[in-house]
């Protein structure tokens, strides 16, 4: 007996989403294992269709932007990717600023920012917005994070009907690639949320006989996601060539036995985790340690930047809202930034319009033109850079058996800043540096691999078990404690479990906990 199974995934970025799907036919064997293959020729469909993206988006049309817009008074969701940032991007919109309430980077207010390591300047704006967002909206950011599932998954799903028509499978499953260093209860939530969330998404395209409930919703890491993929992927640097032979990967590169570490920085979040390579062929590895968070991301740059704004600019200089200037400023800064690193022909200042401002050559304000050199934008980076720089060196130390340093995710991909600053480090003297400029992409495509293959097992040392919704690994030689739940849950979540062996694999002696086949 066989099931048709469609499997999607999102890669949930802290400025952008992305998202892909396929079908798959299941079939199980006497044993009760999971025989996955692809239905058709058609390679995974990539989300590009998001509602307000145009061709030519400097975003990217696969990278949908997580802002959201809500009218006040009513509460309503009025704007969200691409059609919010249009809205932010009017000079006059229809609906005045004050009427609304811009939420940004929504999944950063999803951690208590009173259990923070460091209490920092955007530590202290997450709690002022998330203490808004319940004063106004009555809302949690998890309420947030829910509406922002919602609307995707409804895009999702409606494009995959679209596209299978009257063959789309009679099975869901949920892949949801998230920071491995984030807490085992906000895995549980935002599996919880997938699954509401995509339950609303199949009733509103008339697909509510499809089966699907919490245990078909997997968090995975999203960097052992990215490094996975990055390790199969055709090198950077190899050349074309008119023959058949097969070019080189990444994985090439390394030899078997050898330890590395993904850094894995992206808009919101940074993290830091030791990996050995155990075998080529098939493709594994041992994570060695825990994951490790660190307080660098493009988030940490922009944050510098805006500091650096509101210091410059006084009631003297401009006498309409500074704190929505400088949200605006920022907001051409997230663009602006992907230039800085490489040496720069033409203007030394980045030059923006700013009608009301008045003149301060010593600042570089001119009648309604504000002028920053652009070594000022450089500046910005620097703490964020200097904090991952002590971070590596740390690990260094500790492990000076690390041979390559992979830095995956959109800023330490694709930053050309951090790229340089790295080279010149005492970092690129101990290791070979990488960078995989495809890190975005390369989250989502991971997420939906690790449902597609079920037969190949990433991380070695490691055994899953499926708790509604969650993968959630056991670490032998210690006490497990399981998370609480209601009873009505733990009902279901032990029907599920009965009904179905989990299909991780078996297990092994030792080996760090993480949630799912590629961890959390």
């Amino acid at each position: 007996m066989s099931q048709g199974t469609l499997l999607v995934a999102l890669g949930l970025g802290t400025a952008t989403t992305t998202a892909r799907f396929t079908r798959v036919r299941d079939t199980h064997d006497a044993g009760g294992r999971v025989h996955r293959q692809t239905m058709s020729s058609r390679a995974p469909i990539e989300m590009k269709n998001w509602p307000g993206g145009h061709k030519g988006d400097t975003i990217g049309k696969s990278c949908l932007l997580t802002d959201l817009i809500y009218e006040r008074v009513t509460g309503d969701l009025l704007f969200w990717g691409f059609e919010a940032q249009r809205y932010l991007d009017d000079p006059a919109p229809e609906i005045s600023l004050d009427r609304v309430l811009v939420v940004q980077h929504i999944k950063l207010l999803l951690n208590d920012p009173d259990k923070a390591k460091t209490q920092s300047a955007a530590i202290t704006r997450y709690r002022k917005l998330r203490e808004e967002i319940h004063g106004v909206l009555k809302k949690t950011p998890f309420g947030l994070f829910g509406d922002f599932l919602d609307v995707v998954l409804r895009e999702v799903i409606g494009t995959a009907k679209l596209y299978y028509h009257t063959s789309i499978p009679s099975h869901v499953e949920l892949a949801l690639a998230f920071p491995s260093g984030w807490s085992d209860s906000i895995h549980r939530k935002v599996a919880a949320i997938g699954t509401i969330s995509m339950g609303k998404a199949l009733a509103a395209n008339q697909l509510e006989n499809i089966a699907f409930a919490i245990e078909n919703v997997y968090t995975v890491s999203e960097t052992l996601c990215g490094v996975k993929e990055w390790l199969t992927a055709t090198m950077d640097d190899a050349e074309e060539s008119i023959d058949l032979e097969p070019q080189s990967t990444n994985v090439d590169e390394l030899s078997e036995g050898e330890t590395f570490v993904a850094v894995d920085i992206g808009g919101g979040t940074g993290c830091m985790t030791v990996l050995k390579l155990i075998s080529k062929n098939p493709l594994q590895v041992d994570q060695i340690g825990q994951t490790q968070s660190l307080e660098v991301s493009g988030e940490a740059v922009e944050a510098e930047f805006r500091r650096m704004l509101q210091l410059m600019i006084t009631s003297e200089d401009y006498d309409g809202n500074i704190e929505r200037l400088v949200d605006r400023i920022c907001r051409l800064f997230k663009e602006e930034k992907k230039d800085c690193g490489p040496p720069r022909l033409g203007s030394p200042t980045w030059n923006i319009s700013v009608p009301r401002l008045r003149s301060n050559p010593a600042k570089g304000f001119y009648q309604d033109l504000m002028r920053i050199d652009r070594k000022r934008l450089d500046v910005s980076f620097d703490p964020a850079v200097d904090t991952l720089i002590g971070a590596i060196e740390e690990i260094l130390k500790l492990r000076p058996e690390i041979k390559t340093i992979i830095f995956l995710g959109q800023f330490g991909g694709s930053s050309e800043y951090l790229k340089r600053r790295m080279v010149k480090s005492s970092v690129a003297t101990a290791a070979t540096l990488r960078h995989s400029p495809t890190g975005k992409m390369d989250v989502v495509k991971g997420a939906l691999a690790e449902r597609h293959k079920l037969t190949e097992r990433f991380v070695r040392k490691s055994e899953t078990v499926k708790s509604y919704g969650t993968l959630v690994a056991l670490q032998w030689g210690k006490t497990w404690r399981a998370p609480f739940v209601s009873r009505m849950q733990l009902r279901m979540a032990l029907l599920s479990l009965r009904s179905r062996r989990t299909d991780s694999g078996s297990r092994s002696s030792s080996g760090p906990s993480q949630r799912g086949c590629l961890g959390k």
